[in-house]
């Protein structure tokens, strides 16, 4: 009976252990400036800050707790690394010279079908010039088949999505567990949600059946992916998502400074030296931090995990908009109801006089301290009386919370 009892209690404490390692996926901002002169480059700090909180190098001792795993190296728009780390390594990390934050790694959705910078892809560096934009790369059709896929690894591939998403994901994990160069993917679904790792185009049936003529036709098809330049005056416009403006003449814009952005650091906490990497100035103004941007947008989050039952918050956020619409005009505001929420706009009516007139408003989000869903959103809309102009703006409700 005893040593029955001290198996299941070994059990129990070996699987508490094994949760308490599982490792997630974590973005981690850096402070540049203060890598030692040691180290060479930033790869090889950031890899020795990762085995410096690793419980297995900081002690000798057998562990469940998995070392840490780099997984890419930013040295661009931002400096720090993507990393799988255990809580336990997390807070360890926290602690580590250099560390100005952390967010976790979570799937987003594509928002664009032509601008290859609304996408933030590198025409320079990364996986598209590596692969010369897809150029000159046989193309196959099987998509279902791993196997068959590594036999053609070199390749671009042509896939039909007869299923809807759930085929759609399933053949973008194939063709990038079989390394292939880059896809071609047919689908009839019209919100792409999905990621993928190479060079990818997602085409609609009526293209797709092009595609697919011309590769019967041809004994050896070749084709390319190009995401060098956005060609304005086509027929019919690129498909970007609902919430993008699609007129070259707005009505209404959001004006952001460089003092605003400058701003919004000093709201961040970002020190003298992290703002003069970013700005490339020494001169930077702090008297008014603050974190509301004047973006197109708006970002409420609901996550206090202490918050009593049934307690609410009120978000506000001020906004000033410009009208580069000719002569005087009238725009209303309306606003998609979002469940569990209340959103109000004051005013919910603006007159513009002239040309260039800027006009401030407020939007508020009143809701519960600790929202329940992970993410709400729904849309501000400002309309002219003429409907010429209709000016979306996404306004996100979420109870993520940001590792600082």
């Amino acid at each position: 009976m005893a040593k029955q009892l001290y198996v299941c209690v070994s059990f129990t404490i070996s699987f508490i252990f094994i949760q308490l390692a599982k490792a997630d996926n974590y973005i981690v901002l850096m402070d540049l400036s203060v890598m030692p002169k040691a180290f060479s480059n930033q790869h090889s700090w950031y890899l020795a800050t990762l085995s410096s909180v690793s419980p297995n190098s900081r002690a000798k001792t057998n562990t469940y707790i998995p070392f840490s795993k780099l997984i890419y190296t930013y040295n661009h728009v931002i400096q720090g690394f993507s990393a799988s780390l255990t809580p336990a390594e997390l807070e360890a990390l926290k602690n580590a010279p250099g560390y100005v934050s952390s967010v976790k790694d979570t799937t987003v959705k594509v928002d664009t079908t032509h601008s290859f910078k609304f996408l933030g892809l590198n025409s320079g560096t990364g996986a598209w010039p590596v692969s010369n934009f897809g150029k000159d790369v046989i193309i196959g059709d099987a998509c279902d088949n791993t196997t068959e896929l590594r036999e053609i690894k070199h390749k671009m591939v042509v896939c039909r999505d007869p299923d809807g998403d759930d085929s759609l994901n399933d053949q973008v994990n194939n063709v990038h567990l079989a390394g292939n160069t880059a896809g071609v993917f047919i689908t009839n679904t019209v919100d792409i949600s999905v990621q993928t790792p190479f060079p990818a185009i997602f085409l609609e049936q009526k293209d797709g059946d092009a595609v697919v003529d011309f590769i019967k036709h041809n004994t050896d098809p070749k084709a390319s992916i190009e995401f060098k330049k956005t060609i304005l005056g086509i027929k019919p416009s690129p498909r970007v998502a609902s919430y993008t403006s699609r007129a070259m003449d707005p009505g209404l814009v959001y004006d952001a400074t460089v003092q605003d952005y400058v701003n919004l650091l000093c709201g961040l906490n970002f020190t003298a030296k992290q703002m003069e990497t970013i700005t490339k100035s020494s001169s930077n103004n702090c008297s008014n931090p603050s974190l509301d941007l004047n973006y197109p947008s708006f970002i409420a989050f609901f996550n206090d995990r202490d918050a009593k039952p049934n307690s609410t918050a009120v978000l506000e956020f001020q906004r000033t908009v410009t009208n580069v619409g000719d002569g005087s005009s009238t725009y209303r505001a309306s606003v998609t109801p979002i469940n569990g929420l209340k959103v109000t706009v004051e005013p919910d009516v603006l007159v513009f006089k002239a040309k260039y007139e800027k006009k401030n408003f407020k939007l508020s989000v009143e809701g519960p301290r600790q929202l329940n869903e992970a993410v709400s959103f729904g849309y501000l809309t400002w309309e002219d009386s003429g409907r010429r102009h209709v000016v979306r703006s996404p306004i996100v409700a979420t109870s993520y919370k940001i590792e600082k």
